[in-house]
């Protein structure tokens, strides 16, 4: 099977937000089975020890209502969208570096379902870390779509690119 095999900047920066996207997956599944793992006395204790050593103010309530809403109804949410969300990046990441032609559209629809859904999530309630995560995932698109024009068209096993030796 053929590994994707950067040619230029462009193609470096493919590969390497890739990296990122796995490694983002990998860390959204690990959050999933923390969710799963801890109770939700243990969180409240973990929030209001971290709140206490933090001033009054804007970050110790944040983290305050962000445990309580999570186990206020959006405990199980929270868990299934992570791991969706992770499985979905690994099933992306794998099958692009595989250079594995049914991944190129698979990724730009996925991406583009998940962008749909960040922004919904942004206009309702605006989190800086959400609109980076969504201006990333667009600059991703858009490079996936860029190395999707440049694949020869053919069957839709893997890509065999730069397997020949030249002398």
């Amino acid at each position: 099977m053929a590994w994707f095999k950067p040619h230029s900047l462009l193609d470096t920066l493919f590969e390497g937000g890739l990296i990122i996207k796995g490694l983002t997956g990998i860390a959204e599944f690990v959050a999933a089975i923390v969710l799963i793992a801890i109770p939700e006395s243990f969180a409240n204790s973990i929030a209001t020890n971290i709140a206490s050593i933090l001033p009054k103010g804007f970050i110790a309530n944040m983290i305050l209502d962000s445990v309580h809403s999570l186990w206020n109804g959006q405990h199980i949410f929270a868990i299934a969208f992570l791991l969706v969300h992770a499985g979905v990046k690994f099933v992306i990441v794998i099958g692009l570096l595989r250079n594995q032609r049914w991944a190129y559209p698979f990724s730009l629809v996925a991406l583009a379902i998940m962008i749909t859904y960040q922004s919904y999530d942004i206009l309702h309630k605006f989190s800086a870390l959400m609109f980076i995560i969504t201006v990333f995932d667009v600059f991703i698109i858009w490079i996936v779509y860029r190395e999707y024009k440049k694949l020869p068209s053919g069957p839709t096993e893997a890509l065999k690119i730069d397997d020949e030796v030249t002398i």
